[in-house]
């Protein structure tokens, strides 16, 4: 009878290990769906502050840049350059905004960076954009608004939202305004707004599995102590 039981028992206790198993990788992978929405909600965030920049854009302005270096000496270039230059620093997250141009070669270049010129990473009107990623070239070839990355480059890793600025009347290409993040900490911005829900789940899960060995642990107590009575009272009868 003692051994049934035990068997019993056991029989259960790995019926609740696999079911435990089972559902953590359940949890896995919906700490992985957790993440990859968070990401997505993330890059249509950013894109939707990229557009908002991209509407507060003096067109006037843009539309006296020529992408040339000359363009450093134009009103309309230092003003511009102050305004991104604000917006840029309002936000920590922003590491660069810039406007770019495409030549009719088919080559992406800068108007303007949000970069004051005594900075490493200021880029100069008409700087060709050489090492530009193929997701970039949607935003000016099929004119849409688009979130990007990681893309890397020689200013670094980055996540890029992209919006086309056109002419109010025309509806012409006046050029795509660019916002970047740094990955890595695009990557720590996913996963602080990701672990706490995942540290729930998985919390929940050590709670399952701990109440689970638990009472399977006294039920072993209790017919264990139940074994022993009954096997000092047959030796008492033999007695």
């Amino acid at each position: 009878m003692i051994k049934n039981l035990m068997t019993k028992i056991n029989r259960r206790i790995k019926i609740y290990l696999s079911s435990a198993f089972v559902l953590a990788i359940l949890l896995f992978s919906a700490s992985l769906l957790i993440l990859k929405n968070s990401d997505h909600t993330s890059r249509t965030i950013l894109k939707e502050k990229a557009d908002i920049i991209a509407a507060a854009i003096n067109l006037e302005y843009l539309a006296q840049l020529n992408g040339y270096n000359n363009d450093l000496y134009l009103p309309a270039y230092a003003k511009l350059k102050d305004q991104l230059y604000n917006i840029r620093c309002s936000d920590s997250a922003y590491k660069f905004l810039y406007i770019m141009g495409q030549t009719p070669e088919g080559e992406i270049f800068f108007f303007i960076d949000s970069q004051r010129p005594e900075s490493p990473d200021f880029v100069s009107p008409g700087t060709i954009y050489k090492e530009i990623s193929e997701e970039y070239l949607n935003a000016f070839e099929k004119e849409i608004k688009i979130t990007v990355g990681p893309v890397t480059d020689r200013w670094g890793t980055m996540i890029t939202a992209l919006i086309p600025i056109k002419h109010p009347i025309s509806g012409e290409l006046m050029g795509v305004l660019g916002l970047d993040v740094l990955d890595n900490n695009w990557q720590s911005t996913i996963i602080s707004r990701s672990l706490p829900i995942i540290v729930l789940m998985y919390l929940i899960l050590f709670v399952f599995v701990g109440i689970v060995i638990f009472r399977e642990y006294s039920r072993n107590y209790r017919f264990k102590r139940y074994g022993d009575r009954k096997i000092r009272g047959s030796k008492s009868s033999f007695s």
